[in-house]
């Protein structure tokens, strides 16, 4: 995950100086220093954790306290040991995320290491050669500094993924949150919301040499219907319409814009094509009854053609189909009305 294989194992210990630094300068550190002060060590470092406020949200009690000591206890014992190795890599790894799972800040991870470091440091017997003490001193400040940049990374790393997951999931909210927004609840397609909102990105990008135009679509006696079969009825007259509009529209854009009407978006069409392409959705409507158990339900609708000129404002547009459908519906239902540019 990570990315620490044998080649960048070796990169980052020669970032650290560690490749100079002898196995015996390692043993003498755990002879002289570790193994006989393990638990001073320990000691001293929890009594540095427990007189800091900023530390008690992490060891609140003695049963978190006693896991901790035997986890640093098992830290220290092992420090430096076999450096150079995936393994030693991987538990290091471990710790950063273990410190960012509790959710404790980069600031007191390093401060605790370079506590860490100042006592075991302190333990370095005074009694040893200065060359001696002096390699002793170079391995526990490089090998600690190396531990601090393995954790910090696999810190930063799953910091940096917990980021990228938070944004995934308010992009999906936004999505769902969108689709509330512009999806009309019954019948799944959008609203008047989204489609208005579709139908002003057309406009905007609109060519003076592609028209664009609109139809109005208004599902005849749906009233009648609801009063005389409940509506349950109409609605399943309404989703069955949609059914039967997809299947004609063919992925051209369409919404529902009040309770029985219907907006279709056709690009590319002059007003000529729509009012063609108006005809067709009306015999395919009307060719039979929508079945509601033992009834059938007969429906017609009515239309408003019009098209829409290079720049226009959707208000605009809007009103002169709305006027066509309109006086589609006056002329009794099953009419289509077209409302050329030129009526404005």
């Amino acid at each position: 995950m990570f990315g620490f294989d044998q080649a960048a194992v070796t990169r980052r210990l020669r970032l650290f100086d560690l490749e100079e630094i002898q196995s015996e300068t390692v043993d003498l550190v755990h002879k002289f220093v570790i193994e006989p002060n393990v638990q001073k060590i320990i000691d001293g470092f929890y009594e540095y954790l427990l007189t800091h406020a900023e530390y008690s949200n992490y060891i609140s009690n003695q049963d978190v306290v006693s896991r901790l000591v035997i986890t640093q206890q098992n830290y220290v014992s092992g420090l430096g040991k076999n450096y150079n190795s995936l393994k030693y890599f991987e538990d290091r790894l471990r710790v950063g995320l273990a410190h960012h799972r509790i959710g404790m800040s980069l600031c007191l991870y390093q401060t605790s290491y370079y506590r860490m470091q100042e006592i075991i440091l302190d333990m370095i017997p005074k009694e040893l050669e200065e060359h001696i003490a002096r390699d002793m001193r170079k391995f526990v400040l490089r090998v600690i500094g190396l531990d601090m940049s393995i954790a910090i990374d696999s810190y930063h790393f799953t910091s940096l993924k917990s980021l990228q997951d938070s944004i995934v999931d308010l992009e999906h909210k936004e999505k769902k949150l969108k689709e509330l927004v512009e999806r009309d609840p019954l019948t799944k397609i959008q609203n008047r919301s989204g489609i208005l909102g579709q139908l002003a990105k057309l406009i905007d990008k609109m060519d003076n040499r592609l028209p664009l135009s609109i139809i109005m679509v208004d599902l005849d006696n749906l009233n009648q219907i609801n009063d005389t079969y409940g509506h349950l009825a109409g609605d399943h007259v309404i989703k069955g319409a949609i059914s039967r509009l997809a299947t004609v529209l063919q992925g051209y854009p369409f919404g529902r814009y009040g309770g029985d009407e219907f907006m279709i978006l056709l690009p590319k069409f002059n007003g000529e094509d729509a009012l063609k392409f108006a005809e067709k959705i009306k015999v395919v409507m009307a060719e039979k009854p929508f079945e509601l158990g033992k009834r059938s339900i007969s429906l017609t609708i009515s239309q408003g053609v019009t098209e829409i000129s290079y720049n226009e404002k959707v208000v605009k547009a809007i009103q002169r189909v709305d006027s066509a459908l309109i006086e589609a519906k006056k002329k009794g239902g099953g009419v289509i009305v077209y409302r050329p540019l030129s009526e404005d």
